[in-house]
């Protein structure tokens, strides 16, 4: 796994940590939301990561990249072992995320990740697969049959 103290030269190196808070907060929320379309289960997610950021800010080279990567690994686990027993999505989400997310929704868990990292996190196939776990030639036919799936869902 890659180095993660801070170094002097990296932009979130002056950056408080309140100030780190306020700015990714929201964004690991949703990222967590995609993936377990439970609201209270997302925020669960977000604040176990910022826990864990907090308690080691100063050693952290990319924190906001740490968290994205925390937040999505905390959502797998997360839905891996509660995906049965979280309530179905009624939470109204506003705009366009709101459709988004149901519509992410019917992937299943994998195909679901792979698009949160490539289409909100804007990922490299070969970052994604890292985050996922899988070889990085497997993302880019999972992203090909998850995009007919949607495209498939929106037409409906």
């Amino acid at each position: 796994m890659e180095d993660i103290r801070l170094r002097p030269t990296s932009p979130e190196a002056t950056q408080t940590f309140e100030q780190f808070y306020e700015e990714n907060w929201l964004g690991y929320v949703q990222r967590a939301y995609l993936i377990l379309r439970d609201r209270a289960a997302a925020e669960d997610v977000a604040q176990d990561v910022m826990l864990q950021i907090s308690g080691r800010w100063s050693e952290i080279l990319e924190p906001r990249a740490y968290g994205y990567r925390c937040t999505i690994n905390g959502a797998i686990r997360m839905a891996k072992k509660h995906r049965r027993t979280l309530p179905p999505p009624r939470e109204q989400v506003h705009g366009e995320f709101e459709y988004l997310a149901d519509v992410i929704d019917r992937l299943p868990l994998r195909m679901r990740v792979i698009v949160v990292l490539k289409y909100f996190d804007d990922l490299s196939h070969d970052e994604i697969a890292e985050v996922v776990g899988c070889r990085p030639g497997s993302v880019g036919p999972t992203l090909n049959r998850a995009i007919k799936r949607l495209s498939k869902e929106i037409e409906r």
